[in-house]
């Protein structure tokens, strides 16, 4: 359905640019709904379909091919179902090398562990490059004035301001992933299996404590599941929550218990 004032301007557009074309053939109000439906898909489509959107849902790909002996992942983002098929992107993709023999990802809600990987929020890193470039920008304008100096001169100095910030902000980002994230992935090469799990349930936990003890909704919290992807053993759960208590139900088995019994 497509919003009144919407309508309207389109069908003027399409009154304007296509009937002295098409009415010649069919009258123009057998034809421009069906013009106006397929506009309005392809116009929400293309304003959807693409990373800036926030609203989407995320779906991460994660394990080993047939001829792959390292892990590797692929994470999309589905923005929703269109008449003209599922809308999504591809947002990253990595995988483990010889080369790179650790990478730590994180997914949705994810600034309180970033804060710990790199030594620094990420909401407080942008607040700190908005209010820097801002200072800058004033301080300019004031020197500026008190100058007398040609105002024509100012958007360029500006433009010159937002590039040092930028490379300021490079090197900020290049010293953090040397002095936090960097010792982080070099030492997980070296974990163990349950190490590693130890370490993924203890971030997850952090970030639920951190939204217990703000005035931020408790959208992290309770029990954690934790399992184990490997070459070897496939998936594995080292932690797993149930819907009821097994104590209570002495006679449950799952049927990876059972095929252990048996073997």
């Amino acid at each position: 359905m497509i919003e009144e004032g919407l309508s309207k301007a389109i069908d003027e557009r399409i009154i304007k640019n296509f009937s002295k074309y098409m009415s010649e053939m069919l009258p123009i109000d057998d034809w421009i709904d069906d013009v106006k439906n397929i506009l309005a898909r392809m116009i929400s489509a293309k304003s959807i379909c693409f990373d800036g959107y926030e609203q989407f849902t995320g779906l991460v790909i994660a394990g080993f091919g047939l001829d792959d002996y390292l892990p590797s992942y692929v994470e999309y983002k589905v923005f929703g179902q269109f008449p003209t098929g599922l809308c999504y992107s591809k947002s990253d993709t990595v995988a483990v090398s010889y080369a790179n023999q650790s990478w730590i990802s994180t997914f949705a809600q994810d600034n309180v562990i970033q804060t710990f990987l790199n030594g620094i929020d990420p909401i407080l890193k942008s607040k700190i490059q908005t209010d820097i470039t801002g200072l800058i920008d004033t301080a300019t304008e004031t020197i500026m004035e008190k100058l007398n100096a040609d105002k024509s001169l100012y958007k360029e100095i500006k433009g010159e301001n937002k590039k040092l910030v930028e490379d300021y902000m490079y090197d900020l980002d290049n010293h953090t992933y040397d002095k936090y994230l960097r010792p982080a992935e070099i030492m997980l090469s070296f974990l163990s299996k349950d190490e590693m799990a130890s370490l993924a349930e203890s971030m997850i936990s952090f970030m639920s404590l951190r939204k217990r003890v703000s005035r931020e909704d408790e959208t992290v919290g309770g029990p954690v599941d934790v399992a184990i992807l490997s070459r070897g053993e496939g998936f594995i759960w080292i932690k797993r929550k149930l819907y009821f208590n097994r104590e209570f139900n002495p006679f449950y088995r799952r049927s990876g218990d059972v095929n252990r019994l048996r073997a």
